[in-house]
Order: C-alpha cells, then structure tokens, then sequence
C-alpha cells in the first residue's frame, strides 16, 4: 500500500525493500543508499518487530536518520521510533484508544478525521499513538490532529535528520 501510494505520486522514486527476510538486509551500508527509510505497520507485537529489525539494524537507522536522512513511521513504525525501541525520539507513545473524544474504542479498524493543512480528511485508523503536546523531544512539530484535539501526525529532528510518524489517508 505504502509502496504503490509513493509509485503513483507521479515522481522519480526508487523503491527497495529492506529487512531480514528481503534481499536487501537492514545495515548500514545498504541504508546509505537512500534518503528515507520507511517503517511499515502490521500487527500489535511491538518487541517482536523490534526484534526482526535488530540492535543491530536500529543502531543502522539511527545513523541513517542522525546523518541528514528521513524516517517515516506509520502505525507501528511510529511505536517503533520512540525511545523504548529505536530511540529517534526521546518520548514513550501512547495510543489514541479510549482517549477522551477519541471516538476510538479499540484495536479495530476506523476512518476518523483529522485536520492538517486547514482541512479535514479521512484518516485510517488500527491502534496508532497520538503524540504528546508537550513532548521535549528534538524539534518536535505537530502536523496533523485528531477531532479531540491530539496530535495524530508529527516531525521531529534527530541529528541532521527528520522523523516523521503518521497512518494512512483513506485516500491513499
């Protein structure tokens, strides 16, 4: 999904899979070669996806990021990046289940709406975080927000490097 949206942007993009059961294994060098890495969602195991990347393959994100490149993070990848796993970002994420306004009551499947840009627009839903208002982290900058008020997209610096954490557009 995450591959095909970025092939139909209409723009020069090359795209790689990268991790333990693709050609192309997590590392350092193999990084190099790009100017983002992007962390997929899929599933509830957080410590068994940190675990298929690695300290080994984190500590390769990190100086990927921390060198001047980017870090996408979507659903899962976003829980990934915070400081317990990855570390890109110095804050725990929390998710925006049973939040006050939320309208998100579980780990299911929702379209909810959420502003950025000065519009609302349908947003795909399965158990991502919000992210902290107050959050001390490196150039924390909030980007998009659900209906209560919770930041659901933000960027943050690591380094020379941006992080940038979302879920899907339905549009996408």
């Amino acid at each position: 999904m995450v591959a095909k949206s970025l092939q139909n942007t209409g723009k020069n993009i090359a795209i790689a899979y990268i991790g333990e059961n693709e050609k192309l294994k997590l590392t350092r060098q193999n990084l190099s070669k790009f100017d983002i890495y992007v962390q997929p969602g899929g599933g509830q195991d957080i410590p068994a996806a940190f675990d298929a990347i690695g300290e080994n393959g984190a500590q390769a994100i990190r100086d990927f990021v921390h060198s001047g490149k980017g870090y996408l993070g979507l659903c899962m990848g976003a829980y990934l990046a915070d400081k317990d796993w990855i570390g890109l970002i110095d804050t725990p994420l929390e998710s925006e289940v049973g939040r006050p306004g939320s309208g998100v009551a579980d780990e299911g499947d929702y379209t909810l709406n959420i502003s950025w840009e000065n519009k609302k627009e349908p947003f795909y839903y399965q158990d991502g975080p919000y992210f902290n208002h107050d959050a001390k982290s490196s150039g924390f900058t909030p980007v998009a927000w659900y209906s209560n008020g919770d930041v659901a997209i933000a960027a943050y610096r690591y380094g020379k490097g941006k992080v940038r954490h979302r879920a899907y557009l339905a549009s996408e």
